[in-house]
């Protein structure tokens, strides 16, 4: 199996299309249900935002930061695995507060 870098993974990610092959794991749905209420914003964060930051967290397991549309002081937060046939699968999903990624809170 191949273990993809951030760069190929981002590339990846930017390749993307409506016609891409994008599954849903029911931990994905749950946490939709949960959360967003509609799995549209991640699709659409996916497919058309920039991604505000990308980190690995272990083998083809990478966590998107994007910005939240909906809620504006909020970030929303993508976990993805990409398959070695390059489709992706949404793991979960959860917002963060902004200021935690723009360091408003450093040094407190």
């Amino acid at each position: 199996m191949r273990d993809f870098t951030v760069k190929e993974a981002y590339e990846i990610i930017k390749s993307l299309d409506s016609g891409s092959q994008i599954y849903m794991t029911k931990h994905f749905h749950s946490s939709i249900n949960l959360r967003h209420k509609k799995s549209d914003i991640c699709i659409e964060a996916l497919l058309n935002q920039e991604i505000l930051g990308i980190q690995k967290q272990e083998f083809n397991k990478f966590k998107l930061t994007h910005e939240h549309k909906i809620r504006k002081s909020q970030d929303l937060y993508l976990i993805i695995v990409i398959n070695d046939n390059e489709t992706i699968k949404l793991i979960t999903t959860y917002d963060g507060n902004k200021t935690r990624r723009l360091g408003e809170n450093e040094g407190r």
